[in-house]
């Protein structure tokens, strides 16, 4: 049901690209839902995390970029640097290293890790395409150039947020723009000042300044109706959302059939990352704790980075 539902949202060549990566082993895979925790002693914090399809990466304080979960395309296979920030995409992976250049691996097939040359502060990888934005606010893309997914809008921004087929940003005044696919009104964002946006499958959500949610597109499961704030940040997955509190309690809604919205209890998080079906998020004692899908082991990551 998954691939038939994904098929119909991408036509032609890159629905024909989806059905060639997934094999008939994978569509009658059942979904193995546990908690992991990786973390270890003090020096050893997890602060940047972040989910994709099937895989899921996270940097450590001193650099250290690790990644599990599915590696059928070498979405694992992390170059040797030290990294500030990572983005998770379908089967590839970007990252910005210390130096603030980009490193990108993985699936290849339409030039989504044909990383930039150049200084940047961010970059976020979604199904397809990839895009980033430099110090001076800038965004570029590359990969797939189907439904004006690498034309972002003219101006600066100051955060960004690539989903399956489509991308959203906030400019320099605090509004919320969108570009890319808008099958399902995920590219048509509110009115709004925003202080954080998240793009997810066919769907999109954004945190105002008094902490509330507001989310558009696609709405099957319930994935464009959050729960009241405040909330200090938010993340998207494929059909699902989470929004935490300032206590660092997590809420989640959407989509529910892998349990990925069933946060495990006695945690306080400090920042989350949704991948497909499945949740992750950082803990208070810096350590990351999954839960959902698990069937490729991206919800159980290692039990410790070392640095």
């Amino acid at each position: 049901a998954e691939a038939g539902a994904e098929a119909g949202a991408e036509a032609g060549a890159e629905a024909g690209a989806e059905a060639g990566a997934e094999a008939g082993a994978e569509a009658g895979a059942e979904a193995g839902v546990e908690a992991g925790v990786m973390g270890g002693d003090e020096g050893n914090a997890s602060l940047q995390i972040s989910a994709g399809r099937y895989h899921t990466c996270a940097i450590n304080e001193e650099g250290t970029l690790q990644c599990w979960g599915r590696d059928n395309y070498g979405q694992l296979a992390v170059p040797d640097a030290r990294y500030q920030q990572v983005s998770a995409g379908q089967w590839h992976t970007c990252a910005v290293t210390q130096e603030g250049t980009l490193a990108c691996w993985g699936d290849e097939e339409f030039g989504q890790t044909a990383a930039l040359e150049g200084v940047w502060g961010e970059v976020s990888a979604g199904y397809y395409h990839t895009c980033a934005r430099n110090a001076s606010g800038e965004v570029a893309c590359w990969g797939l150039d189907d439904s004006g997914r690498l034309t972002p809008p003219e101006g600066t921004f100051s955060a960004l947020s690539v989903g399956w087929y489509h991308s959203c940003a906030i400019t320099s005044t605090g509004q919320v723009s969108c570009w890319g696919m808008n099958s399902e009104g995920q590219a048509s964002p509110p009115e709004m000042s925003a202080v954080q946006v998240s793009s997810g499958g066919l769907f999109s959500c954004a945190l105002d300044m008094s902490g509330e949610v507001s989310c558009w597109g696609a709405d099957q499961f319930g994935e464009t109706r959050p729960p009241q704030g405040p909330f200090t940040s938010i993340a998207t997955g494929a059909e699902h959302a989470c929004a935490l509190t300032e206590a660092g309690e997590v809420s989640c809604w959407g989509r529910d059939d892998r349990l990925q919205l069933a946060v495990p209890s006695g945690f306080r998080f400090t920042s989350l990352s949704l991948g497909l079906d499945h949740s992750c998020g950082v803990t208070t004692e810096a350590k990351v704790v999954c839960w959902g899908q698990d069937n490729h082991g991206q919800s159980a990551p290692p039990a410790e980075l070392t640095p």
